[in-house]
């Protein structure tokens, strides 16, 4: 079978969203490093919760949908420094970043270590679904908690 023979202008086109790509993904790690800056010289003495209404205003989303965002960013900046180097440089989506932070919840600090390092071997090639299966295949065999510790767990989330 022969490759399709495509118009110099469909081309560039999906050049110009390659690249649209990879500007949001490093646009989503410097909102996350962004957010994670907050957290570290406002929100210690904020016990009001003003910087999430801040943060809700700015971005045009609810307190919830803010509160969310910047947890998942703090969670990104502090467990996940080698996804956020990749998120930055534009190998991998937001989604991506979902997906393990989703995937690794609960897990020690080691765990999720291991994890992040054996998953993003191959994320920047993988779609987020694929992505997704790698991270629950890779907490499957890192996380060492009892059996029934597990199901506890995921019967509270």
């Amino acid at each position: 079978m022969s490759e399709p023979d495509f118009d110099v202008e469909v081309v560039e086109v999906l050049d110009e969203l390659e690249s649209i790509r990879r500007r949001e993904a490093a646009l989503a790690a410097r909102k996350a490093q962004l957010l994670h800056q907050l957290t570290i010289i406002a929100l210690p003495g904020d016990d009001n919760g003003w910087v999430k209404e801040l943060v809700a205003c700015a971005l045009r989303v609810s307190s919830v949908t803010a509160l969310g965002m910047v947890a998942e960013a703090d969670m990104l900046c502090e467990w996940f420094p080698a996804t956020l180097a990749l998120l930055e440089a534009g190998e991998i989506s937001s989604w991506h970043v979902h997906r393990l932070i989703e995937g690794s919840a609960g897990l020690t600090d080691r765990a999720r270590m291991r994890v992040e390092a054996a998953v993003l071997l191959r994320a920047a090639g993988q779609t987020a679904a694929q992505f997704g299966r790698s991270v629950r295949r890779a907490v499957a065999r890192f996380d060492t908690r009892q059996a029934a510790e597990q199901h506890r767990d995921a019967v509270a989330e």
